[in-house]
């Protein structure tokens, strides 16, 4: 993985604009072919079945990910899927991260669930 090195609290800067980055951590964002694509980590069965069929489309620019889950991405043409599952401690300061970032990248954001899909980029709120 290439990109920089970046703190937690300042990853979000790189997701907004969709550049490769790390963390001294668990957290990495890239393009789908740079990062391990195919580990769907611990994504719900729904949201799962979304991620293979973006990345299979070729429309995913960047991943997000914690550890080994898809937690962002970005699908071109289409803005940011996130989804709202929630994880452990950890996990949840990366998501917050990975929606910050998607949102000040000034594109739509969706929060998709195991059963919904929500846009969030109207200030829908995160809490489903």
């Amino acid at each position: 993985m290439s990109g920089k090195r970046v703190s937690t609290a300042d990853a979000w800067s790189p997701i907004s604009g969709r550049v490769p980055f790390r963390t001294h951590g668990a957290m990495a964002g890239d393009a789908p072919g740079a990062l391990d694509w195919m580990s769907r980590g611990q994504l719900v069965p729904g949201i799962r079945d979304r991620f293979a069929d973006d990345i299979r489309s070729g429309r995913v620019t960047f991943v997000v990910r914690s550890y080994a889950t898809p937690i962002a991405w970005h699908v071109d043409g289409e803005g940011w899927i996130v989804p709202s599952t929630r994880y452990s401690r950890t996990t949840s300061a990366h998501q917050g991260q990975a929606r910050r970032g998607a949102q000040a990248s000034g594109e739509p954001v969706r929060v998709i669930g195991a059963d919904r899909l929500v846009d969030a980029s109207t200030g829908g709120g995160w809490g489903l």
